[in-house]
């Protein structure tokens, strides 16, 4: 299993095995997997700009979303340019990716649409997580707001369809 870019072919399907002492830097990142409803794709992120990097240039180089075929094992790219890529999470009737990041120098929560590519940013700031429900209408976010808070008032509700176009 590889991802492309420029010309070249770079494997994801291989776990490295590494200590602290060794660079990476020869590596593509992947990261956040997660799969379809119907089991039938895998969304992650890929970096394969973090090829060549090393130390904490490394952290800032841009994410790529990919959607690959569960059978298959081929993946597509589907959005590029995410900096500071977290959670990545299909709805539950596998329309949309909601994920986490920085995108033309905008950090929030963004959905993308599957079938038009059409990108929303739901909201600003530095959300840390998310959980759809399982009606496809609410996501669920833990916000990140400065100092330490109370757990019941850093978790905010986000209704879906008001946020979209």
């Amino acid at each position: 299993m590889s991802v492309s870019e420029g010309g070249k072919s770079y494997g994801i399907d291989q776990f490295l095995h590494s200590d602290f002492a060794d660079s990476c830097s020869s590596e593509v990142r992947a990261d956040y997997p997660s799969w379809s409803p119907d089991g039938h794709e895998i969304a992650f992120f890929a970096s394969t700009a973090s090829v060549g990097l090393g130390g904490f240039a490394r952290l800032d180089a841009p994410w790529d979303i990919y959607v690959m075929d569960a059978e298959t094992l081929r993946p597509e790219r589907v959005l590029t340019g995410v900096l500071y890529a977290g959670d990545l999470q299909w709805s539950p009737d596998g329309t949309r990716l909601a994920f986490i990041g920085q995108f033309d120098d905008r950090p929030g929560m963004w959905l993308l649409d599957r079938k038009s590519k059409h990108l929303d940013l739901v909201v600003g700031g530095h959300p840390t997580g998310l959980a759809w429900s399982p009606d496809d209408r609410i996501i669920l976010t833990a916000w990140e707001s400065g100092p330490v808070r109370a757990l019941k008032d850093s978790i905010v509700e986000l209704n879906v369809e008001s946020l979209v176009r």
